[in-house]
């Protein structure tokens, strides 16, 4: 049993579902259930383990030496691309730890791409850091490099997005729709977004 610091209340239906869910066929089993610390390669990796995501429209180098801090405007600045590296962004093993672009052409800094792969080489991540480090920006080139890639890991299945709060989700989805105009389907109550 484990005590939780915040209310209660808002997490009760979601732990009612998790107690009823077949742990045979639970998903997250071996992380959640046995705690254990060491993921496995997502499915898309063990079905193909030289399976390749296409990074040229995620990758991108800031204009100006500053960039915006708003994720609108940075999602949505002038992409421009290497024409050298072309070619390799658009086949980019994910299994591998080398070959990947530099964390300046993807608009990263060094953490923020270790945080990036990470989503993509494992089954389960988690991205943690203080206020104004790009966990948000970072989580958004992630479903995009996702979207973009979609022929690899699923054509039919859908991308689950799961927010603390209904701001964080609208602030997360309004990202989102920088590169994703449709298929966006939102649940839960208080929208804030203006779109």
């Amino acid at each position: 049993m484990a005590e939780s610091s915040s209310y209660f209340e808002a997490y009760r239906h979601v732990l009612g579902c998790l107690q009823a869910i077949d742990t045979h066929n639970f998903p997250f089993t071996r992380y959640i259930i046995s705690a254990n610390r060491e993921p496995h390669l997502p499915r898309y990796i063990k079905n193909d383990p030289d399976c390749t995501f296409n990074l040229a429209t995620t990758a991108t180098s800031w204009v100006n030496d500053e960039p915006d801090t708003s994720i609108r405007l940075s999602l949505s600045r002038e992409r421009h691309e290497a024409s050298s590296q072309s070619a390799h962004l658009e086949e980019v093993c994910v299994s591998a730890n080398t070959g990947w672009p530099s964390a300046e052409l993807m608009g990263f800094d060094e953490s923020q791409m270790i945080a990036y792969k990470a989503a993509l080489q494992e089954e389960v991540c988690l991205i943690q850091g203080p206020p104004g480090t790009g966990k948000t920006y970072v989580g958004l080139k992630i479903v995009q490099t996702l979207l973009e890639n979609k022929s690899v890991w699923g054509r039919n299945k859908p991308l689950l997005v799961v927010c603390y709060t209904n701001h964080a989700l609208d602030q997360f989805l309004e990202g989102i729709l920088e590169f994703q105009k449709t298929g966006i389907v939102r649940i839960g109550g208080e929208v804030s977004a203006r779109r």
